[in-house]
């Protein structure tokens, strides 16, 4: 067989495979009239499953500032006088 009837054939085979289907997807094309220019059509059903969001948040690496924990008084006397007291 030459090329040119491999080729021939193959889109024979093709043409005939594809005819039911654009037929099938025809028939459930909604019907459409035009009304004063506007194109107005049947209902459309679509199947299938409406995807759920996906996300995620990246958050960079930073360093930690302990500088709002800083304590500015020193309780060192207070310890001091604590101890030096009698306990009850």
């Amino acid at each position: 067989m030459t090329r040119l009837m491999v080729l021939v054939l193959a889109l024979i085979s093709l043409a005939v495979v594809m005819v039911p289907a654009v037929a099938a997807a025809e028939d459930d094309m909604p019907e459409c009239h035009e009304v004063d220019g506007v194109v107005r059509c049947g209902p459309v059903v679509v199947h299938g499953n409406v995807p759920r969001p996906g996300a995620f948040y990246v958050i960079d690496r930073s360093r930690l500032s302990f500088e709002s924990t800083l304590v500015d008084e020193d309780f060192t006397q207070d310890v001091v006088d604590s101890v030096n007291r009698t306990p009850f």
